[in-house]
């Protein structure tokens, strides 16, 4: 071997790199929300129990902290996903479809996906559910949605706790 490599194995590798990170972002949301759920069931259990303040107080805190642990997690795989995703529009670039031209624009994922709007702008978007959000944003309205429901959680528990003391 002689250390160079093809055209074709730099564009492997650029796929398995965005791959291997695009499943690496479905399974971080996968466990996270799995790791929620329990979280929340523990809190409204505790909520609906009474008592254990101290415990709601903790779990609050806990939910808030991974959230934006994981929050940064998918942010960093977002941008190595984002890598990868650069690297294969500049093969789209260079792809020689001279055979048969009627194939170019349709072939070239990356750069086609590259062109649909991922942030509403207000004179063009009516329905803001309608607006195709891109999965960053969705995990991020996720992350702070239960960040929220964490640190409302702190909140209660420890109003909760006060009041139980007195």
């Amino acid at each position: 071997m002689n250390g160079k490599i093809t055209e074709k194995d730099a564009y492997n590798v650029a796929w398995k790199h965005f791959e291997f990170h695009a499943k690496q972002r479905l399974s971080l949301l996968q466990f996270y929300l799995i790791f929620t759920g329990v979280l929340a069931t523990a809190i409204v259990t505790i909520f609906s129990l009474g008592g254990l303040y101290s415990l709601g107080i903790f779990l609050g805190i806990l939910m808030a902290v991974k959230s934006l642990l994981f929050y940064k997690l998918d942010h960093r795989n977002k941008l190595l996903t984002k890598v990868a995703e650069t690297v294969i529009r500049e093969f789209e670039r260079k792809f020689d479809f001279s055979y048969d031209n009627k194939y170019l624009d349709k072939i070239k994922v990356f750069t086609k996906a590259q062109e649909i709007p991922t942030e509403p702008e207000t004179k063009q978007v009516k329905n803001i559910f309608t607006f195709p959000y891109s999965h960053g944003r969705v995990y991020k309205i996720i992350f702070v949605i239960f960040g929220f429901l964490g640190v409302a959680s702190f909140i209660v528990f420890s109003i909760l706790q006060v009041f139980a003391t007195i």
